[in-house]
């Protein structure tokens, strides 16, 4: 039987649909500007004017990024929300997105003294799973005695996932962004969010913001995922059942084990990425390879 899904209050920022709506539409400046100041630390971003976010970089090969932007300095800003990826793949991307934008500011006339580049990855699940903190930098330092060489260029990556609700006069970058990965989980707007600088947030995250054609996309890719979790439920339920019934330890053991590794086969025949069907499974990425 088909089922009625209610419609939701919010949608999900994280998603693909949902990121570019709300930082990459124009009006929504403010938006990104407290998401940059949320990761940047080492400067207060005042102002920017967005970039074009299409590079075409030979006639078979065009890089896109989420978000492209320069600002009042003049240094640039590129922004990657992922949500599942390989994660070697990912900071192979990283790298060479930013590698662009440094040769976008040469090929204005070749010159070695470009601004700053800052690539910001915002990762909706975990990459460093022995790393506690939920931010992570990459700069490039000297190998032997850790020195930083190059001022000129910073990663920043975010663990969402790790994002923890701190104690009373929490870091409003810190909060806002627990608020970016949390927003369209539930209906309603839970307490800890009921903050007037997030009040932006909130409402541009409405459902109802969304365009016929945009709530056509984003609810195919939501239905998309919503029901490979629906079922990796009922496969673990059915498995649980199956073990209990048997009354043995062993064969729920085993019938647990084995409905993980059934939907972990369903993922990988949907073409969903490795990283993700290991975060939802609990599966390690060599025993989905090994499938």
């Amino acid at each position: 039987m088909e089922r009625t899904k209610k419609t939701p209050t919010y949608f999900k920022p994280t998603s693909d649909v949902g990121f570019h709506k709300l930082f990459c539409t124009e009006g929504n400046d403010q938006l990104v500007l407290q998401l940059l100041n949320a990761v940047i630390d080492d400067q207060k971003i005042v102002g920017f004017k967005r970039l074009d976010s299409v590079h075409q970089l030979n006639i078979d090969t065009t890089a896109i990024f989420d978000l492209y932007c320069e600002c009042a300095d003049g240094s640039r800003i590129i922004v990657e929300c992922q949500n599942g990826s390989g994660s070697t793949n990912f900071m192979n991307r990283a790298l060479a997105y930013s590698a662009i934008a440094i040769l976008d500011q040469a090929l204005a006339g070749w010159r070695y003294d470009f601004e700053k580049v800052y690539f910001i990855g915002l990762l909706n699940y975990v990459h460093w799973h022995g790393r506690p903190q939920a931010i992570t930098k990459v700069a490039l330092y000297t190998e032997d005695d850790h020195i930083l060489a190059q001022q000129k260029y910073l990663q920043i990556f975010v663990e969402l996932p790790k994002l923890q609700a701190g104690t009373d006069g929490e870091d409003p970058g810190r909060l806002f962004l627990r608020a970016l990965r949390d927003i369209g989980k539930s209906d309603a707007r839970p307490e800890e969010y009921v903050r007037k600088d997030l009040d932006l947030l909130f409402h541009a995250s409405s459902y109802t913001s969304l365009d016929n054609e945009e709530r056509a996309r984003y609810d195919e890719n939501m239905t998309t995922v919503e029901d490979l979790m629906d079922y990796a439920r009922e496969c673990s339920e059915r498995a649980m059942e199956e073990g209990m019934r048997k009354g043995m330890k062993k064969g729920e053991a085993r019938g647990k084990a084995e409905s993980k590794r059934e939907i972990a086969r369903n993922f990988l025949s949907k073409g969903i990425d490795i990283s993700t069907i290991s975060n939802c499974t609990g599966l390690s990425e060599q025993e989905i390879r090994n499938l």
